[in-house]
């Protein structure tokens, strides 16, 4: 049964959210999905006196919302569900057609380039007497009354103690961005705007704001769009103290935790269960991991980014756990390698030994003017002499084999952090210094993973307290 009294949400769009919340729960999806396919099809002359109703966000925002008004009660057009990312234009021509003299609800998801879009076609229609009101839902749950949504969530971070946390005096939220920035642009004679749009990769998605990037210029001609990706670039890179220790208190929180899981290892184990021995400290400890845990056993750890973590261990394998904590957004990411019955086999050892000393000849050379590529170019001459000795190559070409990633990358916010890898490195840079050797025929992948700090002349090595030697790994897993 539909709700009668629809001409009271024109005026009251929140109260139309607040029965939603109470109400969309109830909602089948056989009966979503007939309503969208109605909505869809429904694009011809509006209802006379009923209020019109246009989705955008193709997110099956006019399903939610039709699915608890019910059928009948208001016409609509779907253009979110048809177009994605619709243009002014449809929604404008969409309003027009949705309106029977009651005027138009927009029910849109809160993404920053659609609700600019909404905005300025609203605005058209309203110059040509339609009145509109638009109502921003978050993932098929309104996003207010914020009252209402903390009964299903938890509470919002309120705009004071925004304040507080931030030390910032001037707090909007975000869903606000959109008519600060267009009341902005109206407001002012601005001709420059800093964003970051920065992309990966050509074929990655766009960014939000890259998306709304393309629309002011697309409005705005006259508006220079810069990017300002670069200049944090080189605000990221170099740490402050405060940066630092936090990075620290999640390097020290890994340690703990490296040392719970070598502490609990044996043989038969599965590799979840030594990834949860790990996981339990962090648990305690209320923080995160900073990426996808790697417990790589025996084969498995010649395998870079191995995540499935689902081999039975057995006696006399080695296990690489590459891990890391998030705290307070910096992180840590560290690889400790050992052997899960306790103590290295004779050849376990001999390679283990040639990729610390790449570890530590690395490190020795982290220090200001030095870049990555050079790093890299010192632990491929250290492990291609100990490839040599271990009988493995006799060229510097056939390395490859055997070792095939870079030894480090920078560290911060992301785990692999912004930083390009032909800088100079300098003072308060963080880096990871990663060798390693992968011997799949003999079913041996060993890498030994620290978190090195730069400093005035020489570097830091942010994890050295946590146990890599043989001698110590041994005798903290001794039974």
């Amino acid at each position: 049964m539909g709700n009668p009294n629809y001409e009271k949400y024109l005026n009251d769009p929140e109260e139309l959210i607040g029965e939603m919340i109470d109400g969309f729960v109830k909602s089948h999806e056989d009966r979503i999905k007939q309503i969208s396919e109605r909505a869809v099809a429904k694009k011809e002359a509006p209802i006379e006196g009923k209020v019109g109703v246009v989705s955008g966000g193709g997110s099956g925002h006019l399903p939610a919302f039709m699915g608890y008004i019910g059928e009948g009660v208001l016409d609509s057009v779907a253009v979110g569900d048809i177009f994605s990312s619709p243009s002014v234009d449809h929604i404008y021509e969409a309003i027009k057609a949705a309106d029977g003299g009651k005027g138009v609800i927009c029910c849109i998801g809160n993404f920053s380039g659609d609700i600019m879009n909404f905005e300025m076609a609203s605005e058209m229609a309203e110059e040509d007497g339609i009145n509109v009101k638009t109502v921003i839902i978050n993932d098929d749950v309104a996003s207010a009354p914020k009252e209402k949504m903390e009964k299903w969530i938890g509470k919002f971070l309120k705009e004071e103690e925004a304040k507080e946390i931030s030390k910032i005096k001037n707090i909007k939220y975000s869903e606000e961005l959109i008519e600060y920035l267009v009341k902005t642009l109206k407001e002012n004679d601005i001709h420059n705007i800093y964003l970051d749009i920065k992309n990966w990769d050509i074929d990655e998605s766009l960014t939000e704001s890259q998306k709304i990037s393309k629309i002011l210029s697309e409005k705005y001609p006259y508006i220079n769009i810069i990017n300002i990706n670069k200049k944090l670039e080189e605000l990221r890179l170099i740490k402050d103290e405060k940066e630092i220790g936090l990075t620290q208190k999640a390097v020290d929180i890994t340690k703990e935790a490296i040392e719970n899981m070598m502490k609990n290892s044996s043989p038969g184990m599965y590799e979840y269960e030594i990834e949860a021995e790990y996981n339990y400290i962090l648990n305690k400890k209320g923080v995160k991991t900073s990426f996808d845990t790697i417990a790589a056993s025996g084969r498995n750890a010649v395998i870079l980014h191995y995540v499935n973590n689902d081999n039975k261990i057995q006696d006399g394998d080695l296990i690489l756990c590459d891990l890391g904590v998030k705290y307070k957004e910096y992180n840590s990411d560290i690889t400790r390698t050992f052997p899960v019955n306790g103590k290295f086999t004779k050849r376990q050892k001999e390679v283990y030994k040639v990729v610390l000393e790449a570890n530590k000849e690395v490190i020795k050379n982290a220090k200001p003017g030095k870049t990555l590529n050079q790093l890299n170019d010192i632990a491929k001459e250290v492990l291609f002499e100990g490839c040599k000795k271990l009988g493995l190559l006799v060229s510097e070409e056939e390395l490859y084999k055997y070792y095939y990633h870079s030894v480090s990358h920078f560290l911060g916010l992301d785990v692999h952090d912004v930083g390009n890898k032909k800088i100079n490195l300098k003072k308060g840079m963080l880096i990871t210094v990663e060798p390693g050797l992968y011997i799949e025929e003999e079913g041996i992948g060993i890498r030994i993973e620290d978190d090195i700090l730069i400093t005035e002349n020489n570097s830091i090595n942010l994890s050295q307290n946590i146990k890599k030697e043989i001698k110590d790994i041994e005798n903290l897993m001794e039974k």
